[in-house]
């Protein structure tokens, strides 16, 4: 059989990812007003990612409070979503874990 570069290449790179560590976190949060849903992915936790205190969207209002207040960036759109429905009405689930780089 002969291998096209092509088909080295993509044996080369399941290697590669298959030997490298698994690490983070996909996260699903959604508004349960409109169903709205937000996909997040961090290399850490979640609770690490939002580092800012409180429980559940309230980590993400409070960190992105922060973000406001240093002139970083963050998502305006969940900022919005979280300002007008609240914490009680928005669910975080996590979606996948541990997952290779």
């Amino acid at each position: 059989m002969i291998l096209t570069k092509t088909m080295q290449h993509c044996f080369e790179v399941n290697a590669i990812m298959s030997s490298q560590a698994e690490y983070g976190v996909i996260y699903k949060i959604t508004s349960l007003i409109d169903g709205k849903v937000y996909i997040g992915q961090t290399r850490s936790s979640f609770h690490r990612r939002y580092d800012a205190g409180g429980k559940g969207i309230e980590r993400v209002y409070r960190y992105y409070k922060n973000c406001i207040r240093n002139g970083r960036s963050y998502n305006r759109h969940l900022m919005s979503a979280i300002e007008k429905y609240g914490f009680e009405l928005q669910n975080i689930e996590s979606v996948a874990k541990n997952f290779k780089k």
